[in-house]
């Protein structure tokens, strides 16, 4: 979501704060939460409607197999300029589901979205990532 600087300091919920604080991380607060967890932070109890939650079992897979490859494509020297701009967990974390979401496909386009993704935060941070793709890789 990008919105223009008229709405700073002026929005909550999922969308975060929009303090200006890239650093600050007001969507995970520390957390190491699941799709369910995550979104009953975010549920408005109101007296007159019931929300019941999904069958735990479909919440999204952790993928924790995926944290060392992701981390290393997030913090590859193009991307020095951005490690003191953005929080990389919630990068790490949407890298992750991407390669749980390829079924075993080793093809990299999985991972292009949410690297690239990371690229453009950087540079709306005021970083400025290098080249981080190849003839290989997205």
């Amino acid at each position: 979501v990008e919105l223009d600087s008229k709405f700073a300091n002026s929005t909550c919920g999922l969308c975060g704060d929009y303090n200006g604080i890239p650093i600050y991380n007001e969507f995970i607060d520390g957390g190491d939460y699941n799709s369910i967890t995550y979104g009953n932070l975010q549920k408005i109890n109101k007296p007159s409607a019931k929300c019941e939650d999904p069958d735990e079992s479909q919440a999204l897979p952790s993928c924790n197999e995926h944290r060392d490859e992701c981390e290393r494509l997030l913090t590859s020297s193009a991307f020095s300029d951005c490690r003191v701009r953005l929080s990389l967990e919630m990068y790490i974390q949407a890298c992750m589901q991407d390669k749980c979401a390829c079924q075993g496909n080793e093809d990299s386009f999985c991972l292009c979205s949410t690297i690239s993704e990371y690229s453009r935060q950087c540079s709306h941070a005021g970083g400025r990532p290098g080249e981080w793709r190849t003839q290989s890789f997205c």
